[in-house]
């Protein structure tokens, strides 16, 4: 019994001090800065579109029900855990911040066109984080088409 005591023991010490650093290691949360972005020499598989407030975008993908359906996909990933379901007024993240932030059934966001839809989210707006570069910019247009199904 003595070595199977004196085995367990040392395989308790071992454990206890492969744990002891793990504190101290690096990690980033989701959502959390800083956000990893390409390298200089990375290649864009369908090109960059610079966005600007003043610019006017024109959606480039067409308004189907394949697109809506890659829209919520993002959005259910990306903007419901703030903004919420087409059901819901607000996610879990939204019901925390003060102000919250606004529904997507409102007539002010309802009444803007695709392409103010388009540079909010790839911009940001308030609170609102910038998806430019975490979201490819056909997959914002896909987002755009989807929120068409909260007016």
């Amino acid at each position: 019994m003595r070595p199977l005591s004196i085995f367990a023991l040392a395989m308790l010490v071992g454990l206890l001090t492969a744990c002891n650093d793990m504190h101290d290691q690096p990690s980033i949360k989701a959502q959390e800065a800083p956000r990893r972005s390409a390298s200089g020499e990375a290649v864009p598989l369908r090109g960059k579109l610079p966005v600007d407030w003043q610019g006017t975008y024109a959606n480039p993908e067409p308004d189907t029900g394949s697109s809506r359906k890659r829209g919520e996909e993002l959005y259910l990933v990306n903007c419901a855990i703030c903004h919420g379901t087409r059901d819901s007024y607000l996610g879990p993240v939204g019901k925390a911040l003060a102000p919250p932030p606004p529904s997507l059934h409102d007539p002010r966001i309802r009444a803007l066109n695709d392409s103010d839809l388009f540079k909010r989210i790839a911009l940001g707006f308030g609170r609102m984080p910038a998806f430019e570069r975490l979201i490819p910019a056909n997959d914002r247009w896909h987002l755009v088409n989807y929120l068409h199904t909260f007016r």
